[in-house]
């Protein structure tokens, strides 16, 4: 990164950022799935993110950031509207939507100021209603559906297309952007020549790849802004949705769980008349919408759900959910209180932890300390009983099959219902099998995804997409009985989402077994559900002429 970019953008001391004249932009970067320990300026021993870093080290570095739930949709909403997600009701990926009713920054902004949001995946999509208020809404992922790639964007695509706005004279004086960038989610797929460096790590060494590259690029965008527009001041607000558990608690990724891994992010403030300080009151993500609209000298009054980062801070406690959990797999959601030194999860089985002495969240003192326990039990009763009334909606196939190549498995037809008596620690061994028996197969590690798949099917026989996969490990394994025998069990599981899959081993594994013409039924069903497929295609014709 460019020396004078940060150290231009904090030279001034001549009042707050939100009133100094020299200030002319304001960009909130999120970087997807960032959990403060893998930065380096939050103690990371082996990351490597130094633009990051000299940020933090130029502005405002917020130790404990709080993320009200480990899901990328509820909690950019948070982000833009300063309001947790029990009450712009946003609860999960896909099946929600943001309500015009609600106001968010680039709506609240002065009239004149123009607002740009770039963003890299389809969580985030204008579909989902959080385009509101902005001039441009850039979403392009390019065209159509390709389970084979996962409908995102690289970095340094989203970095690009904000730059060229940003360095258009139409940006006018003072511009707001939004820009989103994906990269450290799953699937962890780094670009060369970070790919190359991280094929023979494990996951987590793959996943700190992702970051370094984001880093980068982040550091290659604010060059080229810097070199652009010499003369604009500009203040950055870096914050993440969530974390990465990557295997903490048995959880491989995140959305299932509330713990610190997927909860305690980064934030940072850096710009013109911030002070470098290590804010070490906690803070939660409803923060960031009165801070940006601050920054325009604007005061957001949101029922005190939140304080800009420029003002003194109070001690707050942070609500954390995820419902994911109920939506998506069909057990208990967890809900959830977060102070300075207490966390306490709401769940069949509750959690009380001593962050000040358990910081890994390792002994669930749940049941040695009432006092504490009932104080913030009432905490969340209080918010969940001011939460706005939303329900589901359905998720379309081809939204389903979207989010099943980013990880997000549904094992329930999702929104249809959940056992509330069924602990997510409880499932958790079975969807991690799962998980690692899916990444072993894209590796075609095929011995090692069978060993995970069946070991996923024996913790959980009605697991759908386990029996999807290891049918087809059997086929790559020339086992094509096994390979019918578990294709025609995943069809008939619920829930009956992203199914092509299975239809196509299926039809494969027949047409092997000497049975072309049951195998073609499924092969044409496969092709229905993904037109974009040209080898299927041309798998079914050959069969077609084969039988005539």
């Amino acid at each position: 990164m460019a020396s004078g970019f940060v150290a231009t953008g904090c030279a001034s001391d001549s009042g707050g950022p939100g009133t100094s004249p020299s200030m002319s932009a304001v960009l909130l970067i999120t970087i997807d799935t960032l959990p403060a320990s893998r930065v380096g300026a939050y103690g990371a021993p082996n990351v490597r993110t130094p633009v990051i870093d000299s940020l933090a080290r130029s502005g405002i570095q917020v130790r404990d950031a709080i993320s009200p739930a480990p899901i990328t949709l509820p909690s950019h909403c948070t982000m833009l509207t300063g309001l947790d997600p029990p009450r712009h009701g946003v609860r999960d990926n896909a099946l929600f939507s943001l309500d015009d009713s609600f106001e968010t920054v680039p709506e609240l902004l002065p009239e004149g100021v123009r607002k740009a949001a770039f963003v890299g995946a389809l969580p985030v999509h204008s579909r989902f209603n959080l385009d509101q208020g902005f001039d441009l809404y850039d979403d392009d992922f390019g065209p159509g559906l390709d389970s084979r790639r996962p409908p995102e964007r690289r970095a340094r695509t989203v970095f690009e297309s904000a730059e060229a706005w940003l360095t258009d004279p139409a940006s006018g004086d003072r511009p707001f952007a939004w820009v989103h960038v994906f990269d450290p989610h799953y699937p962890y797929d780094p670009p060369p020549p970070w790919r190359s460096a991280a094929a023979s790590l494990p996951g987590a060494g793959r996943f700190e790849a992702e970051v370094a590259y984001t880093d980068r690029e982040l550091g290659r965008f604010l060059q080229h802004l810097d070199a652009n527009e010499p003369d604009r001041r500009t203040t950055i607000l870096l914050v993440s949705d969530h974390g990465e558990a990557l295997g903490a608690h048995g959880e491989p990724t995140h959305s299932l769980f509330i713990y610190d891994a997927t909860q305690r992010v980064p934030l940072i403030l850096a710009g013109p008349g911030i002070r470098p300080r290590l804010e070490s009151t906690q803070r939660r993500l409803v923060d960031v919408a009165p801070t940006l609209v601050a920054l325009y000298g604007v005061d957001l009054d949101v029922d005190g759900e939140g304080a800009s980062l420029l003002e003194p801070p109070t001690v707050a406690e942070a609500y954390i959910e995820t419902k994911e959990s109920e939506f998506l797999r069909g057990w208990s959601p967890l809900h959830g209180i977060r102070t300075d030194r207490w966390k306490y999860i709401r769940a069949p089985r509750p959690e009380l932890y001593d962050l000040a002495n358990d910081p890994q969240e390792a002994k669930n003192l749940f049941g040695s300390n009432p006092e504490i326990e009932t104080q913030l039990s009432s905490l969340v009763d209080e918010i969940l009983d001011k939460a706005r009334l939303s329900a589901p909606g359905v998720m379309d196939p081809e939204t389903a099959e979207q989010l099943a190549s980013l990880g997000y498995i549904a094992t329930i037809e999702p929104g249809t219902g959940a056992d509330s008596s069924k602990d997510p620690k409880d499932g958790i061994e079975a969807a991690a099998s799962l998980f690692h028996g899916i990444q072993s197969f894209s590796e075609r590690n095929l011995a090692l995804a069978r060993h995970h798949l069946q070991r996923a099917i024996l913790l959980d026989p009605e697991l759908k997409e386990a029996h999807s996969y290891l049918a087809s490990t059997y086929l790559e394994l020339g086992r094509y009985d096994l390979a019918a025998d578990h294709a025609a069990i995943a069809l008939e599981l619920l829930p009956h989402i992203h199914e092509g899959g299975a239809h196509q081993t299926l039809g494969a594994a027949l047409i092997a077994l000497q049975r072309p013409a049951d195998g073609l039924p499924h092969l044409k069903e496969a092709f229905r559900m993904q037109p974009q497929n040209r080898d299927l295609a041309r798998l079914v014709e050959e069969v077609e002429a084969q039988l005539r």
